[in-house]
């Protein structure tokens, strides 16, 4: 049998007596000793009213089953802040001639608690189970779960790491890309097959991020909002507003978006406006499904089901459209407002002769001139005549019902709005930049690392304890 104490230096007390295979409940002289062992696979306890009761004999028959050599000092120390005692002669005494007492906990208030336990078992020992549970400790078989989860959530960390640097990487280059482009000479087109020409020449990106000039008709009679979005300038208690679109129309029939900039929303859904010619210089892009990730691997994930779904069935169905389908809005149930600027979707819904490259580019306006502000050089009738059959028939060919009578040609019949742009140096502005994408990247390295050096220190500690305990 042995028959040891137990203190917890946190507290600098005995908590009580350890035993080894005895199961008893006992009481001695004022002091009232609660004795209890809970031998479970998963829960360990002070209280228990299920107590297996031996009697003494069946106490001493278990002395040389197992037991502990103590040095000179009378004390082993199982974890860095845990030791058995070895017990006094007086204490095994007391053990042995202590009365069975009442199991319910508050009948052992204020008494001293003493737990026997086998110290071979891991639910009772002392030794095993303060290694088991300690802050450094480590069930038996967990140390290949511990290997399992630390190289799934290093993998995983390490992963999210460099692909941040790959961002960065990414986020620079883009940024050159801009920067060079936005400093390159403007170019003027007069219909979209100068933009086709030119893809020809500079590539399918060439044309990306290039300032372009152009002059056609505002079709004010289809109206796109995208939003709602924030105000560009960010003001105090600004209210949110929409994007609005319109296409510009050529001589030759074909077509492009324009963005022209953002309005409150109250603006936006009581807009009213003829069509009229208007000379624009703007920022050509392709839209924002692209610059967004998670919208990015969506759209790129349906196009991929599209694909196979026609290969295997024959039939095309639009599942990209799904991530920017437009929705009516809440105060204007006439009115629909699409979540981002994507042409290929919004593009499809007006009449273009060159309806592949409409539905690819979008015109961000910073800068347009309506030729009604203009002071005409020679207000002769002719000209005028000429101008406004020229946009009847424009506009007759892109299903426009309004017609532009010649005596107002060259007046501004409805106020302008104050549209809200981005500038040149808007497009160089990222919510996270190189230095973000930098910062991210240390962050799931520093909690790689961070997390391999607590299991490396979790495993060798308790390999040490165990080796100096021989268990």
């Amino acid at each position: 049998m042995f028959i040891g104490r137990f203190t917890n230096s946190l507290f600098k007390t005995t908590s009580g007596f350890y035993y080894f295979k005895i199961y008893k409940r006992i009481s001695h002289s004022n002091t009232r000793i609660g004795i209890n062992c809970v031998e479970s696979k998963y829960v360990y306890t002070y209280y228990s009213t299920k107590v297996t009761v031996c009697n003494d004999s069946e106490l001493t028959d278990n002395k040389t089953d197992n037991s502990l050599t103590f040095d000179e000092s009378g004390v082993i120390k199982c974890t860095k802040d845990q030791w058995l005692y070895k017990p006094t002669a007086k204490e095994v005494d007391l053990f042995l001639n202590s009365k069975i007492i009442p199991s319910k906990p508050i009948d052992l208030e204020n008494s001293v608690v003493v737990n026997l336990v086998d110290l071979n078992k891991h639910v009772t020992s002392p030794v095993k189970n303060a290694v088991l549970f300690s802050e450094y400790g480590i069930r038996k078989g967990e140390s290949l779960r511990l290997f399992i989860g630390w190289l799934l959530f290093t993998s995983v960390t390490t992963y999210l790491g460099i692909w941040q640097l790959n961002r960065k990487k990414w986020k620079e280059d883009l940024l050159d890309n801009i920067k060079q482009s936005l400093s390159m000479p403007k170019i003027t087109i007069t219909s979209v097959a100068d933009i086709k020409s030119k893809e020809k020449e500079n590539g399918s990106n060439g044309l990306v991020y290039r300032i372009i000039e152009t002059h056609g008709v505002l079709d004010t009679e289809h109206q796109f909002l995208v939003g709602p979005r924030q105000s560009m300038l960010h003001e105090h208690g600004e209210q949110s507003g929409y994007y609005v679109l319109y296409p510009l129309r050529f001589r030759d029939g074909t077509a492009i978006l324009l963005n022209m900039g953002w309005l409150k929303g109250d603006e936006a859904f009581n807009m009213k406006s003829t069509p009229e010619w208007v000379t624009v210089r703007g920022v050509l892009v392709r839209g924002e499904i692209g610059d967004r990730v998670i919208i990015s691997l969506k759209y790129k994930f349906l196009s991929m089901v599209e694909k196979i779904l026609f290969a295997l069935t024959k039939f095309q169905i639009d599942l990209t459209k799904v991530v920017n389908k437009p929705s009516s809005i809440v105060r204007d149930s006439d009115k629909k407002a699409y979540r981002y600027l994507d042409p290929d979707n919004i593009a499809s819904q007006i009449y273009s002769t060159e309806p592949s490259v409409t539905q690819r580019y979008i015109l961000n306006v910073y800068d347009s001139y309506y030729d009604d502000d203009k002071t005409p050089i020679d207000n002769t009738d002719k000209q005028s005549d000429k101008s406004t059959t020229l946009m009847n028939r424009m506009i007759k060919i892109a299903g426009i019902t309004k017609s532009v009578d010649s005596s107002n040609s060259n007046t501004a019949v409805l106020p302008r709005y104050n549209f809200q742009r981005k500038g040149k140096s808007d497009y160089l502005l990222f919510y996270a930049d190189p230095g973000t994408h930098f910062n991210y990247a240390m962050q799931w390295f520093l909690m790689a690392i961070s997390i391999t050096c607590m299991c490396i220190y979790k495993l060798f500690r308790v390999r040490r304890v165990l080796k100096r305990l021989n268990l």
